[in-house]
Formats: structure tokens, C-alpha cells, sequence
């Protein structure tokens, strides 16, 4: 796998560069600004300076988000726009940091000469993955179309949290909503502007609904119709035992770290941000 790693640099590379990114040995640029009165200057008439630090950017960011290390070429983990300039980028930052990651475990059952095992692990991430894409992904798509931005009362923090809230409330199949979307359609004689937006809601809703109750309902069944075929395998010194509290703590601890990474940090542009106050942490 190691030999596919330069390649892959170099095509996510010039994804970056074509973004946006800057790729060059130089150091940095002196501009003036439209703003005029240098520092320290009487007369008003003279263009601000402004020094622009650049280099080898979209190389540097490639081989960052590829090995998952973090950092960055500005030390502000992707969030300068020379790092990520474009929505396609922050797709492809993303899609860069999952390649290897789940490529290795391919990797690990080719070297075993067990791909079928391999895949079932493979298969595993995905499955613990298909409910928050389902809540993620479509908070994200209603947030960026006009869509949700009809919907929400508040275009701020507050608004994000009543998308996200929607998206969670049909996946958990409880059918609340939160106070102020306007996702209620309405009688054909009584169909408002929020009304018309709520159709798109109700599709989306539905799909949710469908693929994200059914689907944790029967993977789980067929797991336990697998396990339940197999034979017992005797207890031995590395046994750890489903009625120990060490069994209950590590559960807990399993649950708490994949709910965090996947949802902690939504969570910080609704509810967190509203708490905090106004721009730029809340609405």
C-alpha cells in the first residue's frame, strides 16, 4: 500500500491546487490593500501593506490529510481558506483522511490471506456508519439548498440545531420536531410558503425513517442468528465475561467515543455555539 501513497498524493494534490490552493516556493507576497493609511503613516493616501504567506500548499495538505495527522501548512488544521478554499476540497479533505484508514483494513486481510475476514470488518465500520450519515448528511444538504433555509425560524446556530433535530428525531422514530421548522404541510387550501418547503422535508424524513430503524432493527437480528449457529468456544485466561462491570465499563467507554467523534462536532456549531452568544460562535 505504501507505493500507492505518492500517487494518490499527487491526484489529491492537484484537486487542491485546482481548488484553490497555492503551490509555489515562494515564501510569501506583499500587497497593497483597497484600504488606504499604512501603519504608522500621515498620509492618508498611502495603500496599506499586507504580507500573504504562501508555499507549497496543496502538496503539504495532501500529504497531511492523507495521513491523518492534523496540523497544517498554516497550523490551523484545514481551516484557512488557502488549506481549504472550496466546498469540493472540504469533500475531498474528508474523502483523504478515510482512504487509508479503511484501506488498511483490506490491507490486513490480504496479508493474513483472509480477504472475506478483511471485508466483514470492512462491512462493520460501514454498518456502524449508514445511522449518522443518514442524520449528517442530510442536515448538511437541507442547511446549504433553500430548502432548510425556509424551513428554520432562526438563520443562525439555532437553526442548524432544528435541522439536525428533525433528521435525529425520525431516525429514532419518535416523531418530534423542533419548535419553530416549518415542516408541517398543511391542507391544499392552507399551503403556505413553509408548507411548500415542507415537502422535500417529508421525503427526506421518510427515507431516514425507513433506512435508519429498519436497518439497526435487522443487522443486529441477523448478527445474533449467526452468533446464535455457532459453537461455543471454552473459557480460557483471556475471557472477558458480558456480566463483569469491566464488560459494562468498556461498553460504556465504546459507546461515549464513537458517539462523540461522530456527532461532537455538530453538536458544537448548534447547541454549543447558541450557548456561547452571538457571531461567531452563535446565531
Amino acid at each position: 500500500m505504501v507505493y500507492l501513497f505518492v500517487p494518490v498524493a499527487l491526484v489529491f494534490g492537484l484537486v487542491f491546487l485546482a481548488q484553490g490552493s497555492p503551490m509555489t516556493l515562494k515564501s510569501s507576497y506583499q500587497v497593497a490593500t483597497l484600504e488606504p493609511g499604512a501603519m504608522g503613516s500621515t498620509d492618508k493616501g498611502e495603500a496599506k501593506k499586507q504580507t500573504i504567506v504562501v508555499g507549497p500548499v496543496a502538496a503539504f495538505e495532501a500529504i497531511k490529510m492523507l495521513g491523518t495527522n492534523g496540523g497544517s501548512f498554516f497550523g490551523m488544521n484545514s481551516a484557512h481558506p488557502f488549506e481549504n478554499p472550496t466546498g469540493v476540497s472540504d469533500f475531498f479533505n474528508a474523502l483523504a483522511m478515510m482512504l487509508f484508514p479503511f484501506a488498511l483494513v483490506l490491507t490486513y486481510g490480504r496479508m493474513l490471506g483472509r480477504m472475506r475476514h478483511g471485508l466483514v470488518i470492512f462491512s462493520v465500520m460501514l454498518v456502524l456508519m449508514v445511522h449518522p450519515l443518514l442524520i449528517l448528511m442530510l442536515t448538511g444538504l437541507f442547511a446549504a439548498t433553500s430548502w432548510g433555509l425556509k424551513a428554520v425560524s432562526n438563520p443562525g446556530a439555532h437553526g442548524l440545531s432544528q435541522m439536525l433535530y428533525q433528521f435525529s428525531s425520525a431516525s429514532a422514530n419518535n416523531g418530534s420536531a423542533f419548535d419553530g421548522l416549518g415542516v408541517t404541510l398543511g391542507f391544499a387550501n392552507n399551503v403556505t410558503a413553509a408548507g411548500l418547503a415542507a415537502i422535500p422535508w417529508d421525503i427526506a424524513t421518510g427515507l431516514v425513517m425507513l433506512f435508519g430503524r429498519f436497518q439497526p432493527i435487522i443487522a443486529p437480528m441477523a448478527m445474533a442468528a449467526y452468533l446464535g449457529a455457532k459453537k461455543a468456544s471454552p473459557e480460557g485466561l483471556g475471557t472477558l465475561h458480558d456480566h463483569t462491570p469491566t464488560f459494562g465499563i468498556l461498553l460504556i467507554g465504546t459507546i461515549l467515543i464513537v458517539g462523540a467523534l461522530l456527532f461532537l462536532k455538530v453538536a458544537v456549531l448548534g447547541p454549543v455555539a447558541e450557548h456561547l452568544g452571538p457571531f461567531p460562535f452563535g446565531g
